[in-house]
């Protein structure tokens, strides 16, 4: 809704929710867009808002190692919901697991709405 108020047609509104999955930071610059400000400007405001998330990558390091294209594919469903159901796990496998389901499910999710 967002999206569309801001002019955004419908493929960019899919396309920049599947390369942006963080809500705060897409509301944040599809607001900034839509009220006239510069691309420059929505990035700052979604860099900002998105700070927490070297936060949640120091909580995850643990469970989620291996090489740096496999962490960074993975970082893509760095946000708070699958942060929290992972680090609820004990085990840094089932960390590791719950953090990946939780981050497909919201994905899928989110970008089938974001379509809709």
């Amino acid at each position: 809704m967002a999206a569309s108020e801001a002019g955004l047609a419908v493929w960019q509104a899919f396309a920049y929710s599947a390369l942006v999955f963080a809500g705060s930071a897409q509301f944040a610059a599809v607001d900034v867009i839509g009220d006239g400000g510069s691309a420059l400007s929505a990035v700052a405001a979604g860099a900002l808002l998105n700070l927490r998330s070297l936060a949640f990558g120091v909580v995850m390091a643990s469970a989620l190692s291996g090489p740096w294209w496999r962490r960074a594919l993975w970082s893509q469903l760095m946000i708070d919901e699958t942060t929290a159901v992972a680090s609820a796990q004990p085990d840094p496998e089932l960390r590791r697991h719950a953090y990946l389901w939780t981050g497909v499910v919201l994905f899928t999710a989110w970008n089938l709405s974001t379509l809709l």
